[in-house]
């Protein structure tokens, strides 16, 4: 089977898990014997055509405001080229759009994968696609048109509903996890606490993520501000709008256990969670995040809100769940026996178990099956 697959943007230009997921899966069906031909945004670091892992990529469709009529013209030219048995699309918003003349006009099976935020009717973060009232149209009209929609979470079918969707006409499929683990010597991990000033005789206590209001930081920074242990520092890494917020707050409240590192490498990002004992979580909203598998995989004690979207693979068994905007609570667990060596061991073992199921061939496995 020749599988096509669209993305606005790829490895090494992301901007969330999605280009990761797009990465594994592809990556999975060549693996599995498919040719698979991707098509994505230009990039400054990789060539227009390119061959990665048995995947060959396309960066051929201009960014900013010329990407989608140029996306529709790169689409076009790439099915005609390549002729597809089958086209797979992350995102409905804006891939499904361009995918549109494709879906209608062309006998060659469609699939769209959602990603949350793409069919979201939510505004309260703001960050809900379809609280726009055209965009609400045109991403009904892609999730309706395409041959099957894919949804990352459970917690998304009420949205599928809500776009008058069938349920013949959607399936959860979650997100996978690339269960590798780069490998690092202790002067690299050494450079890593160096840089960013942290102590190493202490519990890292990690958290990585888009800065916005709906990931809970409110919470975080509360929790943090309250908790009395002293053998725990807290690391904040990544970048958003509310960076500047938080590091202000940092020093208006005089939080001498929290390092914000700002943006880091993935190789950083790895390094990180290798050393840190436990992931933080406290986000509001979710679809089903990959960030969540990566602390799974490393053997993190996982402390996370008790929202849909996490909880399809987060249990009592596997981590400890708290209200979401609870900081009394989140305190009450990090101060709590829960986190004591030999819970921690059982949390961490039954979470690296857990998270195995959702590898990239197991995951790619139940895709082809929707495909055929």
């Amino acid at each position: 089977m020749k599988i096509m697959v669209v993305i606005p943007k790829f490895v090494p230009d992301t901007y969330g898990g999605a280009e990761f997921e797009a990465k594994w899966l592809s990556e999975a069906f060549a693996e599995e014997g498919h040719e698979v031909v991707l098509l994505t945004e230009q990039s400054n670091e990789k060539p227009a055509i390119s061959k990665e892992n048995g995947v060959k990529v396309y960066r051929t469709i201009k960014e900013g405001r010329t990407a989608e009529p140029q996306a529709y013209y790169e689409i076009l030219r790439l099915w005609r080229k390549e002729k597809p048995d089958v086209i797979h699309g992350h995102h409905v918003y804006p891939t499904g759009l361009w995918l549109y003349p494709v879906m209608k006009f062309s006998p060659t099976p469609v699939y769209l994968t959602s990603h949350a935020e793409d069919i979201r009717r939510e505004s309260k973060w703001g960050n809900g696609i379809r609280a726009n009232p055209v965009k609400d149209k045109l991403v009904k009209r892609a999730a309706k048109a395409s041959d099957k929609l894919i949804l990352c979470g459970g917690n998304l079918i009420e949205e599928a509903k809500d776009m008058a969707l069938s349920e013949d006409q959607y399936i959860v499929i979650n997100n996978a996890i690339d269960l590798k683990q780069g490998e690092y010597t202790e002067f690299q991990v050494g450079e890593v606490y160096s840089k960013f000033d942290l102590d190493q005789d202490k519990k890292q206590a990690f958290f990585i993520s888009r800065l916005v209001p709906k990931k809970g930081l409110d919470t975080l920074l509360d929790a943090i501000e309250s908790v009395e242990r002293e053998d725990i520092e807290f690391v904040i890494a990544g970048t958003g709008p509310l960076e500047e917020e938080i590091t202000e707050e940092k020093e208006e409240r005089k939080l001498e256990n929290l390092t914000i590192t700002g943006r880091i490498t993935e190789q950083e990002k790895e390094m990180l969670f290798q050393q840190s004992e436990i992931f933080l979580f406290p986000s509001y909203s979710e679809g089903f995040p990959i960030v969540i598998l990566e602390a799974m995989k490393y053997g993190c004690t996982i402390i996370a809100s008790n929202i849909p979207g996490p909880t399809d693979i987060l249990n009592e068994q596997n981590s400890i769940l708290f209200e979401p905007g609870n900081s009394e609570e989140l305190v009450q667990v990090l101060n709590s026996k829960k986190l004591k060596e030999e819970n921690m061991n059982r949390l961490s073992k039954r979470a690296i178990k857990d998270v195995k199921k959702l590898n990239p061939k197991n995951v790619s496995q139940r895709y082809l099956k929707v495909f055929k």
